[in-house]
């Protein structure tokens, strides 16, 4: 699209703001530097709005949604939290729609948290809309956004008798269908090329939903409610922040009952909505997090209200020490991901070691997540790996003498040749793998068979996944 300068979108596997974005931030990049970029340049240059700008603003709606919440107070540690989330920052590194969505689910927060405390104001079901349509753009089941905000708008009729609310509710039904349209024209202007393409568009929209139906190699479980289930409460910041979480929900249920039931609407539905599908992965839960930002937010608050309260001193120490643990782990991983920033990519590394020391003509496989040029194509062979590892794909022609994997390819995740978790801080939460899917051991019997005939000669770490450099025994050729 950058490079032919043409704004109709080539696919339609995710909606059309995800491929928008860049561009523009490209287009912006290029109109500073006076010249066209190159495929790194446009790279960095759509990390920079995705990261710089896109996140930027879900801290200023997480911010002014804990305000209108509980206050500065809470607004400072509701962003604090989200902030140093590795979940968050994780997604904040790769390009799928879940790293844009993720700031226009903050914004339906802090819409639906106005019209429910501030009252129904025209200008709110508008932008709402708005927001909903730029969602679904960005991600097709950004439409369950509706859900908090038409709560919001019901929760509004609480007070006063049966008659009065339904008065007022047939009185004001105009607020919903601003809210629909709205939405519903954002997205159909923005899915313009849509329309000349409808076929196409039909049938990617089908590839989604059989692809989540039919699972994957390493994206399957059996019990999708439960993997997200865990996600939410595991994931998000830490396995300690489980403790928060309930004290949160508790105490929004006890005190505002109807704050409870708008915020954990969304992360409901999204579990609902995917959990009967066999194909699973960490990122469909990323809508949900500044919604659970809020309630874990309320519950470190109400962990430290209770520690101030208490009068022995040692269960009021017990009480921050268990605060403190809550942060240890988040912070812990994003700092550790940080430091990395600053390091040469650990593939970089590998191509560079291989260029080295290898015979030059030497065919090395590759897996698909590490394959894009790591040596020069003209000295050497380069076979494109998918999952699973096999003994007859190594032994396909031509005959593999190395192999090279890195972290984020299923193998390491299937405790790898050296029996071993790959347990890098961010990314694991995004590639996290169940072992509950049927397909698991199948491809982790065939992957262990040849393994049996691999030697690890190297391991390279840096910058992004570790990666790994593998001799084949010449055997496996005959």
């Amino acid at each position: 699209m950058y490079s032919n300068g043409d704004w109709r979108v080539s696919g339609f596997l995710s909606g059309p703001v995800n491929y928008y974005l860049p561009v523009i931030a490209a287009n912006l990049s290029e109109l500073v530097n006076g010249e066209q970029l190159g495929l790194t340049q446009f790279t960095i240059a759509s990390r920079i709005l995705s990261i710089c700008l896109i996140s930027s603003l879900s801290v200023i709606f997480i911010y002014s949604a804990a305000d209108i919440l509980g206050g500065r107070t809470t607004a400072l540690v509701a962003s604090s939290v989200f902030t140093i989330s590795p979940m968050v920052l994780g997604n904040s590194r790769v390009h799928y729609p879940d790293h844009y969505i993720i700031v226009f689910s903050a914004w339906v927060l802090y819409l639906s948290l106005k019209i429910l405390l501030d009252g129904r104001r025209r200008s709110f079901y508008i932008l709402g809309g708005i927001a909903v349509g730029l969602a679904a753009a960005v991600k097709y089941n950004g439409i369950l956004l509706f859900a908090p905000l038409g709560l919001a708008h019901l929760l509004t009729y609480r007070d006063g008798s049966a008659l009065e609310r339904s008065k007022l509710f047939v009185r004001d039904y105009k607020l919903l269908i601003y809210l629909a349209v709205c939405s519903g024209l954002v997205f159909f202007v923005l899915n313009w090329s849509a329309r000349e393409r409808l076929e196409l568009f039909v049938r990617d929209f089908q590839t989604n939903i059989s692809n989540y139906e039919g699972g994957g190699r390493w994206l399957e479980t059996t019990n999708g409610y439960l993997f997200y289930a865990s996600v939410l409460g595991l994931l998000s910041f830490g396995i300690l922040a489980v403790i928060p979480y309930f004290l949160g929900l508790i105490s929004l249920i006890r005190k505002r009952p109807h704050l409870s039931a708008l915020l954990v609407i969304l992360p409901i539905l999204l579990a609902l909505s995917l959990g009967g599908y066999k194909r699973v992965t960490v990122r469909n839960m990323v809508m949900a997090l500044p919604w659970l930002i809020l309630i874990l937010t309320v519950g470190l608050q109400a962990l430290a209200d209770w520690a101030r309260s208490q009068k022995n001193l040692t269960a009021r120490i017990g009480c921050y020490l268990l605060l403190a643990c809550c942060f240890v782990e988040p912070i812990t991983k994003t700092a550790v991901a940080l430091t990395r920033d600053f390091a040469i990519d650990s593939r970089i590394k590998a191509g560079e070691w291989m260029e080295g020391n290898l015979t030059p003509g030497t065919v090395i496989s590759a897996a698909w997540t590490c394959s894009y040029p790591l040596v020069d194509n003209s000295r050497f062979t380069v076979k494109e790996v998918y999952p699973p590892f096999t003994r007859e794909g190594l032994a396909s022609e031509p005959c593999s003498r190395y192999v090279i994997v890195d972290s984020w390819f299923h193998w390491n995740s299937f405790e790898g040749l050296q029996g071993r978790m790959f347990t890098e801080p961010v990314h694991a939460n995004i590639h996290f793998i169940n072992p509950s899917g049927f397909r698991y051991e199948l491809e982790r019997n065939k992957q262990e068979e040849a393994s049996r005939y691999l030697m690890l000669v190297k391991r390279f770490s840096g910058y992004g996944p570790e990666v790994e450099l593998y001799w084949v025994d010449p055997a496996v050729c005959f």
